[in-house]
């Protein structure tokens, strides 16, 4: 058996058990290393985007021109907004009334 003296640091091999109050028995010592120890493994970190919303571009629709829109076109979107109109009034008074929107 192996012993080492904690007071000198002598080591020693006998048969025989020794006691004493600076005498340890190596098996029981821990056995330094000269390893390092190995860093703990970190799991990765998981990266989360967050989706941005897709935002829909309308073109901006221009105002159709007086020449190109017809009568019925002109009340009919009157209709759509809940304009009130006369539907004698003529094709300029209900573009009119439609572009200042009521």
């Amino acid at each position: 058996m192996e012993y080492r003296n904690l007071k000198t640091g002598a080591v020693i091999n006998v048969s025989s058990k020794i006691s004493g109050e600076n005498w340890t028995l190596v098996e029981n010592e821990k056995k330094p290393t000269n390893k390092k120890p190995s860093p703990k493994k970190i799991p990765p970190k998981k990266v989360v985007t967050k989706k941005e919303p897709v935002k829909k571009v309308v073109a901006k629709k221009e105002p159709a021109k007086k020449n190109e829109i017809t009568k019925a076109k002109i009340m009919q979107e009157l209709d759509a907004f809940g304009i009130k109109y006369d539907s004698k009034s003529s094709k300029d008074e209900l573009y009119q009334l439609m572009i200042e929107g009521g």
